[in-house]
């Protein structure tokens, strides 16, 4: 069964902290959480009182411990992903972790309709975008290798197909998270 502890760490390399890059469909984000798509998340309540200069939040003395404020964040990030992404896919009841840490991290940079779909049309199974004990039962029957490969180049060719104006320059780096370079 495959661990979320190690697709975070994987997937983690990617998403750095804070950024607002201008041309990022996802506007500003932290950790890969982009406010325009999870507005609600319990850390952009820490992130705006530290970037309006309140001293305090939840405790914590933001020009005094400032490490303080990052592990409470990493830990809301971690607590996000688990419960949203890897939970909610059902990702543990896959055998193979690497198959599964790429199932999740395209779920957390192209959304998770989109990474369970693409798996499903692999193994030929209806693509309601749901993580089902079918879709489950369909990855763990395949051979791993050939289903990861698969799964990879469809990844790599959406990315290709998105690269266009502003969005080419992330390419490369969209690349780099499934080992393929441009």
């Amino acid at each position: 069964m495959a661990d979320f502890e190690i697709a975070e760490i994987e997937t983690r390399k990617f998403e750095g902290g804070y950024a607002n890059l201008k041309d990022d469909k996802g506007g500003e984000t932290y950790a890969g959480i982009s406010r325009n798509f999870w507005p609600d998340w319990e850390g952009w309540t820490v992130i705006d009182a530290f970037k309006s200069g309140i001293p305090q939040h939840a405790g914590i003395d933001f020009e005094m411990n400032s490490k303080e404020m990052h592990d409470q964040l990493k830990f809301m990030v971690s607590r996000f992903y688990r419960i949203n992404f890897w939970e909610g896919m059902n990702l543990d009841l896959i055998d193979n972790q690497e198959l599964a840490n790429s199932i999740y991290d395209f779920a957390v940079n192209a959304g998770i309709n989109r990474s369970v779909k693409f798996i499903q049309e692999i193994v030929e199974v209806e693509m309601d975008g749901k993580l089902g004990p079918i879709t489950i039962n369909a990855i763990n029957m395949g051979d791993a290798y050939a289903l990861l490969t698969a799964f990879n180049l469809k990844r790599a060719a959406f990315y290709k197909s998105i690269a266009k104006g502003s969005q080419a320059k992330f390419l490369k780096s969209w690349l780099r998270r499934i080992n393929l370079e441009v």
